[in-house]
């Protein structure tokens, strides 16, 4: 069995939970799967009798979650995103099972750190913030009844991450670069592209979805992310453009 720190560097991040009920169900099946780090963005006040009740024996992980303003905020840090969906007929990239992510995620290195995003209990992610992730994640489901409970959904992903953890000797493929920084790269890219001409005015963002794909498969390193921006410096110098992209984790594109 793999040590607790594996499963440590797990999150698991509700952007806006509307049922403060769907929290604590929340905490109680991550504490049963052996995690201990929760995220909420925006959420509705959840330390209430409901709450608690619904935590059961997790009422210390209610207690102790993490909350951010805003999903930028949330994902800064962290070198590896996988944004949930059940839109699988309107993704335009690939979308992979709980059980491939798991294989993915431990398959990184020891120090990378992992967030498993889950949208509103309503409607999910808006498409905006499912072009956050660096890749896409649905539970299959049958078409006559496909909607999840939001704690169900959660325990399907920390099951087959448990299991993945747990299951014997993990290789590595190296530590991927932070959000921060590839989000930092995206926005220097998409300046450089705007100055040359190279979208469709009418929908700068399709190509840039599919640049995204394209750098999201490759699990670029820290290194090799500078090394692509310095690329970038210098085309953008050789046509006496300079911008320098934004630094700050955005994806707009800002001048330095």
């Amino acid at each position: 069995m793999q040590e607790k720190g594996s499963l440590n560097r797990v999150y698991f991040v509700l952007v806006e939970p509307k049922g403060d009920g769907n929290i604590g169900s929340v905490c109680r099946v991550l504490k049963n799967m052996g995690f201990s780090n929760l995220i909420l963005v925006n959420p509705v006040p959840f330390l209430t009798i409901d709450g608690y009740r619904m935590a059961a024996g997790a009422k210390d992980f209610l207690d102790k979650v993490l909350i951010r303003d805003t999903l930028d905020e949330a994902l800064s840090d962290f070198n590896f995103v996988v944004c949930t969906t059940g839109k699988k007929g309107k993704a335009k990239r690939p979308v992979f099972t709980p059980q491939e992510v798991a294989e993915m995620v431990t398959s990184l290195d020891s120090g990378a750190r992992v967030a498993i995003v889950f949208g509103r209990e309503d409607r999910g992610l808006e498409n905006w913030e499912l072009r956050l992730g660096y890749i896409l994640s649905t539970i299959p489901t049958s078409p006559e009844n496909p909607s999840l409970n939001l704690s169900h959904a959660v325990l399907v992903y920390a099951y087959e991450l448990f299991k993945a953890f747990t299951g014997g000797k993990l290789k590595s493929l190296g530590k991927p670069a932070t959000f921060r920084e590839m989000e930092g790269f995206y926005g220097h890219l998409k300046s450089l592209l705007e100055r040359v001409g190279y979208f469709d005015p009418q929908n700068p963002e399709r190509m840039m979805d599919v640049l995204r794909r394209i750098f999201g498969r490759a699990f670029l390193d820290s290194r090799e992310v500078r090394i692509l921006r310095g690329i970038i410096r210098k085309v953008e110098n050789a046509i006496g453009t300079a911008g320098g992209g934004d630094d700050t984790g955005k994806a707009q594109a800002k001048s330095p």
